[in-house]
């Protein structure tokens, strides 16, 4: 788990997630589940499927729950140093994504950030939002979408690089584990409130 997955799929050519992304490439397997490194998994599935004309880096994408449906959140951890453009083909991944597999007919796309207007966020964000918004009219860009809205389900897909992916996917299940403690702790002091506890474990996980 500590070794950089480049450089431990150049050690072990016969691990069994290579061997795994050779069957889906070569039509023997629909799709590939994997338990082990992440990393190693996106680098396998690089090495072993490549990309898409004009992907630069694949994404980790992740549907997320929210009040109305269940919406695409990437990148969530594959590259936590991004470029603009980066963002922009995230949001094509995960529109692509949103359509096909969500069955979403025009999803809308946010892009994660501190605020609202055009001009909040760093470099990164301003420039990705320039990017975006010039393409609102293909990729159906609604604007910024703060943290806090994340889960209302206003919009479909939400883009950000995968630094701030993985810390808020992070934050998420710390906050749900944090969660479904209070909810227990509670319970032992009502023989009613323990039933609770199934149902809230049952909505955390969908």
């Amino acid at each position: 788990m500590g070794e950089s997955p480049a450089e431990a799929l150049k050690k072990n050519k016969d691990a069994s997630i290579i061997a795994a992304v050779k069957k889906l490439a070569n039509g023997d397997a629909h799709a590939l589940v994997a338990a082990g490194n992440t990393g190693a998994t996106v680098a396998a599935a690089l090495f072993g499927l490549g990309r898409e004309p004009g992907i630069d880096r694949p994404a980790i994408a992740v549907n997320l729950p929210t009040q109305k449906r269940p919406i695409v959140f990437l990148d969530a951890g594959a590259n936590s140093d991004c470029k603009p453009e980066m963002l922009l083909q995230f949001a094509s991944m995960g529109r692509a994504f949103s359509s096909a597999v969500l069955g979403v007919e025009l999803p809308r796309i946010g892009l994660l950030n501190i605020g609202a207007e055009a001009g909040k966020g760093s470099a990164l964000y301003r420039e990705a939002f320039k990017l975006l918004h010039e393409q609102r009219a293909v990729l159906n860009f609604i604007g910024n979408v703060e943290g806090k809205e994340l889960y209302l389900g206003n919009c479909d897909v939400v883009v950000c690089d995968g630094f701030v992916g993985n810390v808020t996917i992070k934050v998420t299940q710390g906050v749900g584990a944090m969660a479904i403690h209070q909810i227990q702790k509670e319970a032992q002091r009502s023989p009613v409130a323990r039933w609770l506890v199934p149902l809230a474990r049952l909505s955390c996980a969908g």
